[in-house]
Parts: C-alpha cells; sequence; structure tokens
C-alpha cells in the first residue's frame, strides 16, 4: 500500500477522532486515517491482504466485515473449544472411576476373569446412561432418599443382563412377557442334553407372551448374547 507521509506534516488535526469530528477535515486526510487503520487491522489479524479498498465506503465497509468476522470465528472456536473439553471430561471421569473399581478388584485379589467381567459391565452401565436418575435441573438438590425411590420407581420394571445370561429357562412355568430395549439375546432349544440356537432377539422385540397368557412350560430358553436391558410384565 502506498501512502502519502508528506499529507500528515501538514496535519493540524491531533487524531483520527478530531479529524473525523471536525467539519472541515478534508476527505482525502479522512480517507487516510481509514487506510492506515484498516492496514493496521489486516497486518494484526493477518487477513484483508486481497482486499483493495479505494473509496471512504469501501474502507468502513472493510474494516466492518473484517471485525465481524473476527467475531465470528473467535464465537465457533470458543463454542467447539468448549464442547471438546466437556466430552474429555466426561472420558476423564468414566476412566478415572473404572481406574478405581480396577485397584479395588486388585486390592481383594479377585479372580482377573470375574474382574474383566465386572469392569464390563461398569463400562456398559455408564455408556447406556440408564441406570440412575442423572442430577441435572430441578432434580439437583434432591434429597438423597427421595432420589433412591425415585430410582427405584424409574426402574422397578427393568431387568439388566449380562451376556451369558439366562432371562427364561426352558421348561419353567411362564408369567412374564418381555420386551428387548437395548441389546441382543439367542433363542436356545434343548434336546438330549444338546442345545441349539434357532433365533435371535433383538432390540424392540417382545418374547414370552404366550407364556404370560396361557401359563405354559416355555418351550425354550432365551440367553443374553450382549448387554441387554429388558422391560417386563
Amino acid at each position: 500500500w502506498d501512502i502519502n507521509y508528506d499529507l500528515f506534516a501538514f496535519n493540524r488535526f491531533d487524531g483520527i477522532n478530531e479529524c473525523f469530528a471536525s467539519k472541515k477535515c478534508p476527505s482525502d486526510l479522512k480517507l487516510q486515517y481509514l487506510h492506515a487503520l484498516f492496514w493496521a487491522i489486516m497486518a494484526t489479524v493477518g487477513v484483508g491482504d486481497d482486499v483493495k479498498p479505494v473509496t471512504l465506503a469501501e474502507h468502513l465497509f472493510s474494516i466492518l466485515v473484517i471485525i465481524v468476522g473476527i467475531i465470528i470465528m473467535a464465537y465457533i472456536i470458543g463454542t467447539a473449544s468448549s464442547a471438546l473439553t466437556s466430552l474429555q471430561s466426561a472420558d476423564v471421569e468414566r476412566n478415572t472411576k473404572l481406574h478405581k473399581i480396577g485397584s479395588y478388584l486388585a486390592d481383594l485379589n479377585v479372580d482377573p476373569q470375574l474382574s474383566s467381567r465386572i469392569m464390563q459391565y461398569y463400562d456398559y452401565l455408564w455408556s447406556s446412561q440408564n441406570s440412575e436418575v442423572k442430577s441435572h435441573g430441578v432434580l439437583e438438590g434432591l434429597h438423597y432418599s427421595l432420589k433412591m425411590d425415585l430410582d427405584i420407581t424409574l426402574n422397578q420394571d427393568v431387568i439388566e443382563k449380562i451376556p451369558g445370561e439366562y432371562v427364561v429357562i426352558q421348561g419353567e412355568i411362564g408369567s412374564e412377557m418381555y420386551v428387548v430395549v437395548r441389546g441382543q439375546l439367542r433363542v436356545i432349544i434343548t434336546e438330549n442334553t444338546e442345545s441349539t440356537v434357532i433365533g435371535t432377539i433383538k432390540s424392540g422385540e417382545a418374547f414370552g407372551e404366550i407364556g404370560l397368557l396361557m401359563k405354559q412350560r416355555r418351550g425354550a430358553s432365551v440367553r443374553a448374547a450382549t448387554y441387554v436391558d429388558i422391560l417386563y410384565i
């Protein structure tokens, strides 16, 4: 940018504010002040070198657009940074709890296979976010005993099973109907001590309705293939 510095030698105004406030400030001097301001902003933020304003209005518009752009960019970066920090904070808290549980089980010399199952269960429990009432909003100051009663009320009809556990066993008299909220189960028929998987029950599907209505013996066993949450009637 070419700036005529000779004009400033004869400038009778004591700064940009006095120049713009005076009705006698020539337009070319205003333009030079704005040009200097535009150049300072451009040099500071590193943008605008491909913009070449000429008139007074173009300088004002360019400065305004650059400032608005900086504000929007700062807001976006700040919001993204805050969201990322929240996610990382939740992960750190979860990993810290898992580490404490693992250390506690190790101090008790619990069998490694059982410890692994317990750790996997807690990991699933926190991932599902279904196991307890979260203390947010109006529940923040809820008394512990009331919160515990609320947890029991909300989850009284929920069964949680870990992989390998049976929900129903072939030959038992059925009195419940089940709806799978999360996870998968295997339907197994046992004949002459040989077990055969004949089907899979997935999230959203129901089973056991015949036992509920007819009070008959179960014709097959149902076993958890993954961690599952089940509602029962």
